[in-house]
């Protein structure tokens, strides 16, 4: 009766450790799939802030443009008038003074006027350009241009894509976010550092494109600028593409050249995604569609 009783009190033993294990297993499975499902919310919450962020900045983008639309055409004319009888009063001048201060009016105006044709830029945010690009040819242009313009110090490598294929664009915008991307690297890395300007076509995926608001599936043409310069602060990120925002003490584009560069990638149906890190660098990478004849 004793070893009964034994055997009784180990197979019950027995029992209860394989059911604590397998509660132990339920329980490891059950954290699992809390923490893979708290992943997966915390996912889909910075997706939707993304979105959030991209659609905010677009409203907020067609509202200037709509003001600076508003009033850049009246303000281009009242410059010309004033530049006019700047240049009359200077070409009629009898002393130096005189002239030296019609010539300063006449600079100012210049300056002005190119940031008059800025706004005006970032106005034209309806049309939707539709002839046919060679994208790796007009990027090649932009460089070309751009190469005596910079430092000494800055090195320019390139790297395009063999066989690219067309996009529907605007060959001098394209050439625009080029020379704006570039000179904005430039900029940041003072007078030294390195730059590369490369090219890709990409097919993305839906998965692809969660974390960018305007980002779609498809295949694109890629342009990325990369620096090795000081990157940018994480409080700085957001305000970017905002006209009139710079970091810049000196003179420059005043903040309208990233500006620019995000008007004309929407105006082409496209994006911008940025990647930057304090010390280690920026990379901008501009999603252009590749035109549907080039896809098929």
């Amino acid at each position: 009766m004793a070893n009964m009783a034994r055997e009784s009190g180990n197979f019950g033993m027995e029992h209860i450790r394989d059911q604590l294990n397998q509660l132990k297993t339920s329980l490891k499975t059950l954290s699992r799939t809390i923490n893979e499902s708290v992943e997966e919310v915390n996912f889909q919450m910075d997706s939707v802030s993304h979105i959030l962020a991209e659609y905010t900045h677009d409203r907020k983008m067609e509202s200037i443009g709509l003001m600076a639309g508003g009033v850049a055409h009246d303000f281009k004319n009242f410059l010309h008038v004033i530049g006019v009888n700047a240049e009359l009063i200077r070409s009629c001048a009898a002393d130096e003074k005189t002239n030296r201060r019609a010539g300063q009016i006449v600079d100012v105006c210049h300056k002005t006027s190119d940031l008059v044709r800025h706004m005006m830029e970032i106005a034209k945010t309806d049309e939707r350009p539709t002839q046919p690009v060679d994208f790796n040819g007009e990027v090649r242009s932009g460089i070309i241009m751009l190469k005596s313009a910079l430092p000494e110090g800055i090195r320019l490598q390139t790297d395009y894509a063999d066989h690219l294929p067309r996009i529907n664009g605007d060959a001098t915008q394209i050439c625009q976010v080029v020379t704006n991307l570039v000179k904005n690297a430039a900029e940041a890395m003072e007078a030294d550092g390195r730059i590369l300007v490369s090219t890709r076509a990409e097919d993305l995926r839906p998965a692809d494109c969660v974390l960018h608001g305007n980002a779609r599936p498809g295949r694109f043409a890629v342009l990325r600028v990369m620096d090795d310069g000081p990157g940018i602060p994480r409080d700085v990120l957001p305000r970017i593409y905002d006209p009139f925002f710079s970091t810049k003490n000196r003179g420059g584009n005043s903040g309208f050249g990233l500006a620019i560069v995000y008007t004309i990638a929407r105006r082409h149906g496209g994006w911008i995604d940025v990647k930057s890190q304090r010390g280690r660098g920026t990379q901008f990478s501009v999603f252009f569609p590749i035109s549907e004849y080039e896809s098929t």
